[in-house]
């Protein structure tokens, strides 16, 4: 089950990663909570009529797309400072993990894989929403609780199954991230490996949430070195009155 989950964690992350490359684009350029939470949501396309189209032409055309241009790329000089961010950011957490599985067995294990969504996010995407400590600490916290809560209820029937729990298990972790604004594409991986292994527990919740706040500092200095960075963009633990005033 594991591999499995491993297989498909492959497979989602660098989708949920390209749909956060318009969050950031929209704000950086916008600097507006209203225009990127609602860029979410929808798009709608400049010859779209959705009170005379029917369902199925309105999905083929949306489908299609927008014509909008995808995103730039970058020069060499950003590409190389994102690949020395990740690199020192993974040999820290894999040392680390090394020394805390001799030290303390399987059981004080770092789960390493939402931190190579992580690793895109905050080296590649510094300014987008997903990025920001809020987001990764309040993200995971409430998506791996939730994993393990539902764990609890032992399966049973035809609808209460390991495959059911697991999906809803990631489904309702990411809804509620999205109501709450606290989206974030590593903690829906977390969710997922936390509700797929009976095996991982509160104490991996903790040393995960210590090693998602030892890179938020260290993503602090090494995208604050260059010019052309900035991280965090906010804090915001408390979302703002207009903030809220704004909201979809």
């Amino acid at each position: 089950l594991i591999t499995s989950s491993s297989v498909a964690l492959a497979l989602i992350v660098p989708l949920l990663n390209q749909g956060v490359c318009a969050l950031c684009q929209l704000t950086v350029k916008k600097g507006n909570n209203k225009v990127w939470r609602r860029a979410m949501i929808q798009v709608h396309h400049p010859s779209a009529s959705p009170e005379s189209e029917g369902v199925v032409h309105k999905v083929v055309r949306k489908f299609a797309g927008v014509q909008a241009d995808p995103p730039p790329a970058f020069s060499w000089t950003e590409s190389s400072h994102t690949f020395t961010g990740v690199l020192i950011n993974l040999l820290v957490l894999t040392y680390m993990n090394t020394h805390l599985v001799k030290t303390y067995g399987q059981s004080a294990s770092l789960v390493l894989g939402p931190f190579g969504s992580l690793s895109t996010l905050i080296y590649t995407f510094p300014g987008a929403p997903a990025s920001q400590p809020r987001n990764a600490i309040f993200g995971q916290i409430l998506s791996i609780s939730l994993a393990i809560l539902l764990r609890m209820i032992p399966v049973a029937g035809s609808l209460w199954t390991t495959e059911s729990r697991i999906s809803v298990t990631v489904a309702l972790a990411i809804g509620l991230m999205a109501k709450f604004g606290w989206p974030h594409p590593p903690a829906g991986a977390a969710a997922l490996l936390f509700a797929s292994d009976e095996k991982l527990g509160w104490t991996h919740m903790g040393i995960l949430l210590f090693a998602n706040i030892l890179t938020i500092i260290l993503a602090g200095i090494i995208n604050n070195v260059s010019n052309k960075r900035q991280y965090p963009v906010f804090w915001g633990f408390r979302g703002s009155k207009k903030q809220k005033d704004e909201e979809v």
